[in-house]
């Protein structure tokens, strides 16, 4: 894959993941979900209706829409807006599409190696290679489902010593962040 056609891609996929979150976006603020793909149509209007449609139907089938609003709520819990949530949540949604796209192409192979027949496996070896490739592809998912889950432990504890630090002195806070907003600008965090 060229660089261009990569870049490309990972574009897709960012689109892809905003729709998601401006569908549950949507939704959660108690719009008529009849109205729901001309809305988002209208707000993406760079991108084919058809298209959108597709989206919207797959990310419904698959679950992203109720994670996305999932991981907006939590990120509001957390102290994060739910638009800083939504945006941290983009990368990692695009992500587990490609495991689920990829996991539904790994089932078809085994579907095909398997044959008729699952006693009998049409192509042995197939049926073994695809199965590696499937328990690689959801030990990939939970890693980075361990990873999610640790960012927002971490971002909960950040929170709530901020919070803390506020309650202890104002100032103190803000000397704080100062410092802290330096480091992760020395680190390129």
């Amino acid at each position: 894959m060229t660089d261009d056609a990569a870049g490309d891609e990972a574009e897709r996929a960012a689109q892809r993941a905003q729709v998601v979150v401006a569908v549950a976006q949507y939704l959660e603020d108690g719009a008529d979900p009849a109205k729901l793909k001309a809305a988002i149509c209208r707000q993406f209007q760079d991108l084919p209706r058809s298209t959108i449609g597709r989206w919207i139907d797959h990310a419904f089938k698959t679950g992203q829409v109720k994670r996305a609003a999932a991981d907006a709520q939590a990120g509001a819990a957390g102290g994060m807006s739910g638009a800083a949530a939504s945006s941290i949540s983009l990368s990692h949604l695009a992500v587990f599409d490609k495991l689920s796209v990829s996991l539904q192409a790994i089932e078809g192979v085994l579907a095909y190696a398997r044959g008729e027949d699952a006693t009998k496996p049409r192509n042995p070896k197939l049926t073994l290679q695809a199965a590696d490739k499937m328990i690689r592809a959801i030990q990939a998912s939970l890693t980075l489902n361990s990873q999610l889950h640790d960012a927002h432990r971490l971002d909960t504890f950040i929170n709530m010593m901020l919070e803390e630090l506020n309650r202890e002195s104002p100032e103190l806070q803000a000397r704080v962040l100062g410092r802290l907003r330096a480091v992760t600008r020395q680190f390129g965090i």
